[in-house]
């Protein structure tokens, strides 16, 4: 590592030290899981926990919209858990 590495805020690979901080810090949280829930005429459910992540999290909301649209606004939702 050069002595102006450390003062410019990067390590020996080059990546900014606020990287690899955030980086740790998202590996040591706990892990999530999420599900759409419903409640329908009095009747409620939920469905398949699925690990929480971007593309997940995509696609449930999709499927949340959808059921908005048929059912009422409000009527789906996600929930999250810890795993």
């Amino acid at each position: 590592m050069a002595p102006n590495d450390k003062a410019q805020g990067s390590d020996a690979s080059g990546a900014p030290l606020q990287h690899w901080v955030r980086r740790l810090r998202e590996e040591h949280q706990p892990m999530k899981e999420i599900r759409v829930e419903w409640s329908i005429n009095g009747m409620s459910g939920g469905g398949l926990w699925f690990t929480d992540s971007e593309a997940n999290r995509v696609f449930l909301e999709s499927y949340i919209s959808l059921g908005n649209e048929k059912y009422s606004p409000g009527s789906h939702w996600i929930t999250e858990r810890s795993a």
